[in-house]
């Protein structure tokens, strides 16, 4: 019957196809929790879909095979098809988590297995992975009594430190282990990392080890392919578990694992359960420490900061994090500000979810990238600013030359976001200094630190903005961030409307952007173009027109997105 087979890539996004690959990966009892990044199936002599395996990211998932094509030379190469993918995707190590049924397949294809749960079973390709990581960890500083601290710090918390600094009074030696990346997290591993390392610098008997795929990631953690959510939860965690206790504990002589409290959250209560009720028969002690909460009773954690952030209110969520994080905050909220803008939609002559306004040489997806790109060096300009001194210049402005040379490597050589870059870094490093001196942090107060901060900067020289602001007497944008953009705070923070705002902006501003491109006759038909409908009941229909006729005289208010930016930054500041 599997004599004759043949093995082709499943093109997921053909409604046929997929159809038959659901079901088949139902037939076998699994679920698909991830879509995939390349799939293959195996077809038998009457075209049936009698196979699957798939690969999502360094994971092979999704291997159903029917029972009588199980250990078939068919069968070996559809699973060495995806693993072949993997490796030509720069994947040095690739991970299994399937049934039990499925291990000796995959072990006559030179994987192995790793760890053991209810059910399931986790096996690797690299040969020395596990035990390399493992010889580090036996490297680190350990003492009599040592304690570990498994945590994602997505991102890291009061609520975090506390913990820590509660463990670290318990034990000779603490190590904490971050989870490692993983592309649900809001924060990367760097920066989860980076903030831990800042925050326990000033304690002597805290170490942070580099993060794993062996620690509670997604190799140890899948949700694909056990139907009851309550089973598969439990296969996950004692999977985990079973890597702890046999390699992770061992290898940092770890007799105590600390954990917080978990009130809301259904599967850390249960990890935490399972965890207590596991580790203690291997010697190794579980101490879980009360939550630690705020005054209004809610305890400080990850979810809740990230949640104040989507709801806008950055100023909150700085309250919750610890100081560590304060930069990564500031940073993100930064470029979500300047995504905020882009997505605006319609607006005159800019680019927008709809097109791309008077600009040929840019778009929605190409801007997307470019701000992808700087965000790392706002939360850069945000950790070099916050201390004691106010930053200059000369502390500001090798960051800011980085994040254009990450712009125009994102864009094959567009300036989409110079502009920003200069006036987004200045009020996120204003706000960081602010807020790690404990200073009063208001919109009069942004505005006299980051005109005191602009002013360490020099004129711009030969540059198209210096050129126009010359030929037109208008400021140039350091004289703007001179003023502290007094305007912005003066008159267009008020309106709540991101349109009207918008086009008020575009109404009152000195945009060199729309001088270099329109000059005065430009700039005047602009002004009374949004003037015009800001004085009518604003809708969507208004709103294309005035793109259009901005694209047709090729007007592009560049400037006044980039205030509409900060606009967005501020109201989430302070909230």
């Amino acid at each position: 019957m599997f004599s004759d087979t043949e093995i082709r890539q499943l093109h997921l996004g053909i409604p046929s196809v997929r159809r038959n690959w659901l079901g088949l990966l139902d037939s076998a009892g699994l679920t698909c929790d991830q879509e995939p990044d390349y799939a293959l199936g195996l077809y038998d002599a009457c075209d049936r879909l009698v196979g699957c395996a798939a690969l999502c990211g360094n994971i092979i998932k999704g291997v159903a095979i029917d029972e009588q094509a199980r250990g078939t030379a068919a069968a070996n190469k559809l699973i060495t098809g995806v693993r072949d993918e993997g490796i030509r995707r720069g994947h040095d190590n690739l991970f299994i988590f399937t049934k039990p049924e499925y291990a000796a397949t995959f072990g006559s294809l030179a994987f192995h297995q790793i760890a053991s749960g209810p059910g399931v079973v986790l096996l690797e390709s690299g040969r020395r992975a596990l035990s390399s990581y493992c010889a580090y960890l036996s490297s680190l500083p350990r003492g009599k009594r040592n304690g570990v601290i498994v945590m994602n710090a997505n991102p890291l918390t009061r609520g975090h430190l506390y913990l820590i600094e509660h463990a670290a009074a318990m034990v000779d030696a603490l190590t904490i282990i971050p989870l490692a990346e993983n592309e649900h997290n809001s924060f990367s591993y760097a920066e989860r990392r980076g903030a831990l390392l800042e925050a326990t610098a000033c304690m002597p008997n805290v170490t942070v080890a580099e993060g794993s795929p062996y620690c509670i990631s997604a190799s140890t953690f899948p949700s694909y392919f056990i139907k009851s959510v309550d089973e598969r939860t439990d296969a996950h965690i004692g999977l985990d578990l079973n890597l702890f206790v046999n390699h992770i504990a061992p290898a940092l002589g770890a007799t105590v694992r600390f954990v917080g409290t978990e009130p809301t959250d259904r599967l850390t209560a249960r990890y935490n359960e399972l965890m207590a009720e596991t580790l203690p028969a291997h010697g190794i002690e579980v101490k879980q420490v009360e939550r630690l909460a705020g005054n209004d009773g809610i305890p400080f954690s990850a979810s809740r900061v990230r949640g104040e952030m989507a709801d806008g209110a950055l100023g909150k969520a700085l309250s919750v994090a610890a100081d560590a994080s304060m930069p990564l905050l500031l940073g993100h909220a930064a470029a979500d500000a300047l995504r905020a803008e882009l997505a605006l939609t319609p607006k005159p002559g800019l680019v927008d979810r709809e097109n791309n306004g008077a600009h040929k040489d840019m778009d929605f997806a190409l801007m997307s990238r470019s701000i992808d790109a700087i965000q790392p060096y706002f939360v850069r300009m945000a950790r070099a600013a916050a201390g004691d001194a106010l930053p200059c210049a000369g502390v500001l402005q090798p960051i800011g030359i980085k994040a254009e040379k990450a712009m125009f490597e994102a864009t094959h050589g567009v300036n989409t976001h110079r502009g920003a870059i200069f006036s987004m870094g200045l009020m996120v490093s204003a706000a960081a200094w602010l807020l790690s001196g404990g200073k009063e942090l208001s919109a009069r107060s942004l505005c006299e630190t980051v005109g005191a901060i602009a002013r360490s900067f020099a004129a711009p020289e030969r540059t198209h903005g210096s050129l126009v602001a010359a030929e037109y007497g208008i400021p140039t944008a350091v004289d703007m961030a001179c003023s502290g953009y007094a305007p912005l705070f003066g008159n267009w923070l008020g309106e709540h409307d991101l349109h009207r705002r918008l086009l008020l902006i575009i109404s009152q501003l000195e945009d060199s952007n729309l001088y270099y491109r329109g000059g005065r006759e430009g700039v005047a038909f602009a002004r009374e173009k949004v003037s015009a409908a800001l004085a009518s009941s604003l809708d969507n229909a208004l709103l294309r027109k005035l793109d259009a006729e901005f694209t047709a005289r090729n007007l592009s208010p560049g400037g006044a997105a980039d205030m509409l930016a900060l606009s967005v930054f501020i109201d989430k500041l302070l909230n």
